[in-house]
């Protein structure tokens, strides 16, 4: 037999060899430096970044130093931190969506019956806080930082919290009745994923991807097409709802004081868990048309004119962008089956392009022209540039160049820009910045105009 070969502490080891020895240090250095050019990469970027997006010298003193330093900080923050994180927790969100609706299936029994054991959960919890005493207010359990709200604070740490995290499936789309059920959660990215393969979307189907549907049953849901299909809550036909008390309610129009009563009520009268809406069918593009208007009496005769418009003539989405008080582009959708040579194709969406409302802002110096979009890259055309808030984050991110190496990334998530910002700064920017809606007749439009010109002027 061969002799077994036993190593003895006299024998040298790789890691004990002269070659070994030499090449560590080499390695350690190699490491360190790799690790020191990336450090310094770091901060250059984020030096050249602050000091060609930030706007904190512009502030007044009289925001809190601490609000003043963020501002200046806020681009390079946003572009090498938020943006990345915001990439990386989509693709998550994305694969996990995903990966629920595979093993969940498409809805059917199995769905009615998670339902009725998510809306027992919910029932029970309002039962104990009910036998209690009722010592303290009721919240959804969800953060405020997750919510899309602009508010200061939401107290809710002073409050009984009930848990709806859960409620966030699609029950039931009825292709023949154009009809689709599901619990408050899911979101406009969801139902776009669910419903555009089948033909169908939303009577409302509102453009920001992450906005829940629960959120515009109890809030507030307007489109570019709701000067023919009216407002979100007109496309409603049913709400299931649990009460103070853990009851469960299932309330249609024969019920109009309460169905009627649940639409802008933001939560106050119960806790939704489902709804069923009205759908649509669609063509797999818009053609847009795009018409530049030089003064407020202009684009208001316009748009009365083509919202006037006959069954079949009409616009089925319109809507218009002012960039100053008297300039402004109408934007006419139609539904389409293929692009054409008078309209030919733009997928507006791809990362490179430039955002959207820039797009249209062309109209002015080159004059009406068209084309046809893709339907999910119309629905969503503001979620890149997150309407037109995103330039004034990172002025520069409509740049070819920041779009080049950036643009792949994404938009930050605006619940990651709110879990950022400490009290102190979340205070300052609510009265730094302004998010605010309004409604008003077509034919008071010039008015609307005027006013918010004197009060803001921003475009």
């Amino acid at each position: 037999q061969a002799p077994l070969l036993v190593a003895t502490p006299h024998q040298s080891s790789t890691a004990d060899s002269p070659t070994f020895q030499q090449t560590r240090p080499l390695l350690n250095i190699t490491m360190l430096a790799t690790i020191g050019y990336g450090v310094a990469s770091f901060v250059i970027a984020f030096v050249l970044a602050a000091l060609l997006g930030s706007d904190g010298g512009a502030l007044s003193k009289e925001f809190p130093w601490q609000f003043r330093l963020a501002a200046a900080c806020r681009t390079p923050v946003l572009m090498l931190i938020v943006v990345p994180l915001s990439f990386i927790r989509g693709k998550y969100t994305l694969a996990r969506r995903r990966l629920r609706r595979y093993l969940r299936g498409p809805g059917g029994k199995a769905a009615a019956i998670r339902h009725a054991a998510h809306v027992d959960s919910i029932s029970e919890q309002l039962r104990a806080w009910d036998r209690g005493g009722r010592k303290r207010k009721l919240r959804t359990a969800r953060s405020n930082w997750a919510a899309m709200s602009t508010k200061l604070g939401s107290n809710k740490e002073e409050c009984n919290q009930i848990a709806l995290g859960h409620m966030n499936e699609i029950l039931d789309v009825d292709e023949d009745g154009l009809t689709l059920t599901c619990e408050p959660g899911v979101t406009m990215g969801e139902l776009t994923d669910e419903l555009l393969p089948l033909g169908l979307m939303l009577q409302s189907h509102i453009e920001m991807e992450s906005i829940t549907i629960g959120g515009l049953a109890m809030g507030f849901g307007i489109e570019t097409n709701s000067h023919k299909v009216g407002l979100f809550q007109e496309s409603v036909l049913e709400y299931e709802f649990v009460d103070s008390h853990g009851r469960r309610h299932s309330v249609t129009k024969d019920q109009p004081e309460l169905f009627y009563a649940l639409p802008w009520s933001y939560g106050t009268v119960g806790f939704l868990t489902s709804l069923k809406v009205k759908l649509l069918r669609t063509q797999p593009y818009v053609r847009v048309e795009y018409l530049p208007t030089s003064s407020a009496a202009e684009l208001t005769s316009q748009l009365q004119r083509l919202a006037a418009l006959g069954e079949g003539q009409a616009p089925d989405f319109l809507e218009a962008t002012l960039y100053d008080r008297d300039n402004a582009v109408i934007q006419a959708g139609y539904f389409d089956a293929r692009p054409s040579t008078a309209a030919p194709l733009n997928r507006i969406n791809v990362w490179y392009k430039p955002f959207y409302y820039r797009h249209v802002e062309t109209a002015l110096r080159s004059g009406a022209f068209q084309e046809s979009i893709p339907l999910q890259h119309f629905l969503h055309r503001f979620t890149r540039s997150i309407f037109w808030e995103l330039e004034d984050m990172i002025p520069f991110s409509n740049h070819p160049l920041y779009r080049a190496l950036w643009g792949w990334l994404g938009p930050p998530e605006v619940s990651l820009l709110k879990l950022a910002q400490g009290p102190v700064i979340r205070r300052a920017s609510v009265y730094a910045h302004v998010v605010q809606e309004s409604i008003m007749p077509l034919w008071r439009l010039p008015e609307g105009i005027a006013k918010f010109d004197d009060w803001f002027g921003a475009y």
